[in-house]
């Protein structure tokens, strides 16, 4: 429920660009990226794992830019 003045249109205006994460697996992990312009890119929106020591790792933190070798997750 959303409680506002703001006009309906104002507030969804451009909701028709926004895409769902994809997932992938990066590193031998999976995680979900977002696409961006550049092909073969993607930001990294979340690590998916039961291991703590990954979520440390500079490489898995939430806003990286991640380039193929990322394979992504048969459908």
């Amino acid at each position: 429920m959303l409680y506002t003045i703001v006009p309906p249109e104002f507030v969804w205006q451009n909701s028709d660009r926004i895409s769902a994460p994809k997932e992938l697996t990066y590193r031998g992990q999976k995680v979900l990226a977002e696409p961006l312009s550049r092909p073969g890119e993607y930001r990294l929106v979340q690590l998916i794992s039961s291991d703590p020591a990954l979520f440390l790792s500079p490489d898995f933190q939430p806003g990286t830019i991640i380039r193929f070798p990322a394979q992504q997750k048969d459908s």
